[in-house]
């Protein structure tokens, strides 16, 4: 995980896992959706400050899947 200041980009790397794929031999939306989730959760831990991690909490209203 790397977050880049200069250009306020955070970076969570994926190993793509076998189980990760479908039937149809790609990674399956659910899974995208799983990434997506696990890097949200890691952005907040890099850049919240202690103490906004421990009387805050957000949510994710929608996630987009194209």
């Amino acid at each position: 995980m790397k977050t880049d200041t200069a250009h306020d980009r955070f970076e969570v790397r994926i190993t793509v896992d076998p189980s990760d794929i479908d039937q149809f031999g790609h990674v399956n939306n659910s899974v995208y959706l799983r990434w997506v989730q696990e890097a949200a959760i890691a952005h907040w831990l890099a850049v919240a400050q202690a103490a906004d991690q421990e009387s805050l909490f957000w949510v994710v209203v929608r996630h987009e899947i194209d």
